[in-house]
């Protein structure tokens, strides 16, 4: 099949009711293009398969996939499978995606499209270009990512070309678009259609078979670009991120340690990065393309802690990821000082103490107790001192921010688990009962087309008759028609045109405004004619003999003469110059409407009355008299058909209570019943979709809490390294110069 050129896919999506099939699409408005040479006409997205165009209607859009390159011949099959799926595994991250064999007509012929929902949002591209330099953004990214890749897991789907314009972040969370690859249970061991993008696909994918392992590789190049680059914003950079990719290109995947890219990540200072670039290169590469690692909590759980004795999953992923995202900070804050009040303050308690020993050598040994005493006391006072710090008064409410957020992030990954327990049971209930409704959708539309058939072949057992009653319908109509044509030819022609004389009820008026029009428009004419173009004022734009000249040689002489259409056939003229004398004319026409007419003469509004009120008496006259002599002689025909007419409809009637008893019930009562397993599907659905929110929302939650416990106890042990002895030594190595 002839697919349709990108410039005729455009002028068909101009006329929306009139190229689609689908009713929602026949009411929306395509987005158009505000700048350029296209300005005006339906925006296009290009891509490697279909021109994309988005349509909207009221607070809805959707995304019009349109195929500019032939589509497999179960294309169709595959989209109704994934589209089964997709309503019995609900996933938030998934949008509502039609294919419509039937979906756009191009020059008379219908070819088919994709109607999916329309995400709006950032690309993922877009989006790490944007926050690359805010580890938390791209942390909470990650989490989502992780998270996004075991739900899809979980409901056995695999997207098939996982890159950064498939995936858009929006405020909700990430939504994938794009699904012509995408891997079903019921599509396993079908030949894939595709081998996604370059940049994120294994070197040695190539269209093999569809299975559930298609985004193990795209998956750890997006994870590790999202930790290097939160680490290292450099390297966006650096690398050229964003060119068709985030940091990987299929060049990276091939030259392996020869990468120049993964030779930085190997030797980053990071070691979060480090680990990461090995095991990619240790087993993600050398792996055949089904074969790739798993990307999950469990796994990221003991990557890179060997001793680690089991593989337990995480409550959440964002616990594993914060691990890999939290850039180490270069320095720790270090006490080096101690301020000049405590300084004074230890001199004072080492010169006392420093007397008492004195005293007590040279009068009494009872002066020790007042060495004591000034000893004891400094130490308490350093003490005091010590937890007055800055830093250690830092620390000390640390250790109380810490403890509350493990509190709070365990009671919310507490919440998270019930959530996940509620979405599990309710998705087990839905799913049940969706195959059901599924199920008995599918047994309505194949008991649907059954009773079509049945009364197609039903109703061809009756054309014969049907047939030849119609024929002798049609043989006395032609002989009415006949006589009739006689009959009302010449009056038809008549009353039509009294009619239409009778039904102009405001004629007066529009006859007043007609001639009204006509006069102002002569008065607007004459006052053109007038303005000659040697009135105008050209000294601004140029020399004004040279352009009158141009003028003149043009046919252009006065006001009237000048019109973008002439003023464009005059060679010589710029822009401005043109735009010069358009404007002279409208200042003159615009002085002629100022004095233009408001109103007919009296007498000329009088004579338009007069003659109107005449020709109406004239009118309905001659209307009522036609009205009864055509009344009469179509009685009289009307009479002579009629029972030959009644003969005819008897033996129709008898023909299609024939015809009713015989022919399968009406659809009615099916297309009722699907309308209902329909909305309840559509509950059902909605319930998920309801809980994915609050899940998605939870999921966050523990994320921002992750990140603050990770930030709090970094922090922490930072600050771990301030102690008393550190004070002390800190406070005598002061205090020895002035004493």
């Amino acid at each position: 099949m002839s697919l349709p050129s990108d410039s005729e896919y455009l002028a068909a999506v101009q006329n929306p009711r009139q190229a689609f099939s689908d009713p929602e699409l026949q009411d929306a408005l395509p987005e158009l293009m505000e700048t350029g040479a296209l300005a005006g006409m339906p925006r296009p997205r290009a891509g490697n398969f279909a021109t994309v165009y988005k349509l909207c209607r009221g607070e809805r859009a959707w995304a019009v996939r349109c195929f500019t390159r032939p589509i497999q011949p179960d294309q169709q099959a595959r989209y109704q499978e994934l589209i089964r799926h997709l309503a019995i595994h609900r996933l938030p991250y998934t949008v509502d995606v039609a294919f419509l064999t039937q979906g756009i007509q191009v020059q008379g012929r219908w070819f088919p499209i994709v109607k999916m929902e329309w995400v709006q949002g950032e690309s993922l591209g877009q989006y790490v270009e944007k926050h690359r330099e805010s580890p938390k953004a791209l942390f909470d990214l990650a989490a989502a990512w992780v998270d996004l890749l075991g739900d899809l897991r979980r409901a056995r789907m695999a997207h098939g070309d996982l890159q950064h314009g498939n995936v858009v972040i929006t405020p909700g969370g990430l939504r994938l678009v794009d699904y012509d690859g995408m891997f079903v249970p019921a599509l396993e061991g079908r030949w894939s259609h595709e081998r996604g993008h370059a940049n994120y696909q294994h070197p040695d994918r190539d269209g093999g078979f569809l299975h559930g392992r298609l985004d193990h590789f795209s998956a750890w190049v997006v994870w590790l670009s999202l930790v290097a680059l939160a680490h290292e914003p450099s390297l966006w950079e650096r690398f050229h991120g964003g060119d068709d990719c985030l940091l990987f290109r299929k060049k990276d995947f091939v030259e392996g340690e020869r990468s120049p890219l993964l030779q930085a990540l190997l030797g980053s200072r990071h070691e979060p990065v480090k680990v990461l670039a090995s095991y990619f290169l240790r087993s993600v590469l050398p792996s055949q393309p089904a074969q790739v690692p798993l990307l999950s909590g469990a796994d990221l759980s003991v990557l890179g802690r060997e001793d680690a004795p089991e593989r337990l999953a995480p409550p959440t992923a964002a616990g594993e990821v914060a691990r890999f995202t939290f850039p180490v900070p270069s320095t720790s804050p270090v006490l080096t000082s101690v301020p000049l009040a405590d300084r004074q303050m230890a001199n004072g308690f080492l010169l006392a103490g420093g007397l008492s020993a004195v005293l007590s050598a040279a009068m009494s040994p009872a002066w020790l107790v007042g060495l004591g005493l000034s000893g004891g006391l400094g130490w308490v006072w350093a003490r005091a001192s010590f937890q007055r710090q800055e830093l250690v008064a830092r620390r000390r409410q640390l250790e109380a921010d810490l403890a509350r957020t493990r509190r709070e992030l365990a009671e919310a990954e507490e919440g998270l688990r019930r959530l996940v327990a509620e979405r599990a049971r309710l998705e087990k209930e839905t799913q049940a009962r969706c195959t059901q409704l599924l199920a008995s959708l599918d047994g309505l539309r194949r008991q649907r087309d059954q009773l079509f058939e049945q009364a197609r072949e039903v109703r061809e057992a009756h054309e014969s008759s049907l047939a030849r009653l119609t024929e002798r319908r049609r043989e006395l109509d032609a002989r009415e028609h006949r006589k009739r044509e006689v009959l009302s030819a010449e009056q038809s022609a008549r009353m039509a045109k009294l009619v239409r004389q009778r039904d102009l009820a405001s004629y007066p008026t529009a006859a007043i405004a007609e001639a009204l029009r006509v006069l102002q428009a002569e008065h607007l004419s004459r006052a053109l004619q007038r303005a000659e173009l040697v009135m105008v004022r050209l000294d601004e734009v140029g020399s004004p003999r040279k352009l009158r000249a141009l003028l003149r040689k043009a046919g252009l002489m006065t006001a009237e003469d000048v019109t973008w259409d002439s003023l464009m056939t005059v060679e010589g003229l710029d822009s401005e110059q043109r735009l010069a004398l358009i404007r002279w004319r409208d200042d003159v026409a615009r002085s002629a409407r100022e004095s233009m007419p408001q109103e007919l003469p009296a007498d000329q509004r009088k004579s338009l009355e007069s003659t109107w009120a005449t020709q109406q008496t004239q009118v309905e006259a001659r209307m009522a008299a036609m009205r009864e002599e055509f009344a009469h002689r179509s009685e009289s025909l009307a009479a002579r058909f009629a029972e030959q007419r009644e003969s005819l409809e008897a033996w129709k009637d008898a023909e299609e209570e024939a015809l009713r008893r015989e022919e399968p019930v009406r659809t009615a009562e099916i297309d009722q019943e699907f309308e209902v397993l329909t909305r309840e599907l559509k509950a059902r659905t909605d319930s998920v979709d309801a809980l994915d929110v609050e899940l998605t929302a939870a999921r966050r939650h523990c994320a921002d809490l992750h990140w603050s416990q990770e930030a709090q106890a970094r922090e922490q042990a930072d600050l771990g390294s301030i102690d008393f002895s550190r004070y002390l030594s800190l406070l005598l190595k002061d205090t020895q110069g002035p004493a």
